[in-house]
């Protein structure tokens, strides 16, 4: 588990450095996209994937269907919209609404 735990840290500070790379390139570049500033994306976008695959190697070592023979794919559920909001719990003022005793008459 310490090897695991090792080769996530490892592969966290990768991920780190590499993003802190892209920023330096476009602040050099003023901003401007050239050779430097799209070594320092590709080189992001590497580690970015191993941080990932980083990341699911504790979920497919740890589960005790999984063989050595065949990989494991982990499949996530898809994310749920939130519920629509119940009007009768709907936030508000927690003092009544003025409400008229009689109805306004305009008089000339």
């Amino acid at each position: 588990m310490e090897s695991i735990a090792d080769s996530l840290s490892n592969s966290y500070q990768d991920f780190v450095a590499a993003a802190a790379g892209v920023l330096e390139a476009k602040e050099q570049s003023n901003g401007q996209k050239n050779s430097a500033t799209d070594a320092a994306l590709e080189s992001f976008k590497q580690c970015w994937e191993l941080f990932k695959v980083s990341c699911d190697q504790p979920r497919s070592s740890s589960s005790p269907s999984s063989s050595a023979s065949a990989p494991s794919l982990v499949t996530r559920p898809p994310a749920r919209p939130p519920p629509p909001p119940d009007p009768d719990q709907a936030p508000g003022p927690t003092t009544p609404a003025y409400r008229p005793s009689a109805p306004c008459v305009w008089s000339r």
